[in-house]
């Protein structure tokens, strides 16, 4: 992620917790966007944001997200604690509330389900879909891909892993 990204992603935080932040300087949020751009260097901007996106969604705290709270929710897609299975009950979930709320139900689900649905439309298309369709042949179809996706990002952490300590 650079410079001009984590800005990006740090302007969706100090946004959603003004209150955090009103009493921040100019330096010390210029501290906080080096910190975060050295935290996430190697990691794609598309990712954290979506990773920010699911803290605020599913936080009930009410506070910013910190480097480490962001990186908690990355390890669940690495640990695969979000197995297929229940990938697939968070989808089934949403897509039965996604006729007239397919922004708000995408945008609880999980960062990897996001990617394999890809937009609100795409989860609104799925809800309009026979349920006999979206429960075979649709199911097939999303744990292929989700299973598929779970290895790229295993290969990609452990690559990453691999050229630390080399």
């Amino acid at each position: 992620m650079t410079t001009q990204e984590t800005v990006q992603v740090l302007s969706l935080i100090f946004s959603t917790y003004k209150r955090e932040f009103k009493d921040h300087t100019e330096n010390d949020k210029k501290v906080m966007i080096g910190l975060w751009t050295t935290a996430f260097k190697d990691k794609p901007s598309a990712l954290i944001m979506a990773a920010v996106e699911y803290y605020i969604f599913n936080d009930s705290t009410g506070f910013a997200p910190t480097i480490g709270n962001i990186n908690n929710v990355l390890q669940l897609a690495r640990d695969d604690q979000l197995g297929v299975a229940e990938a697939w009950e968070y989808l089934d979930r949403a897509s039965q509330n996604s006729l007239y709320y397919a922004k708000r139900e995408f945008k609880k689900l999980h960062p990897l389900v996001q990617k394999v649905i890809g937009t609100p439309a795409e989860l609104k298309r799925l809800a309009e879909m026979d349920a006999h369709t979206f429960n075979t042949t649709y199911k097939r179809e999303f744990k292929r891909e989700y299973n598929a996706l779970l290895e790229e990002e295993s290969r990609k952490e452990a690559g990453g892993f691999l050229q630390l300590h080399e």
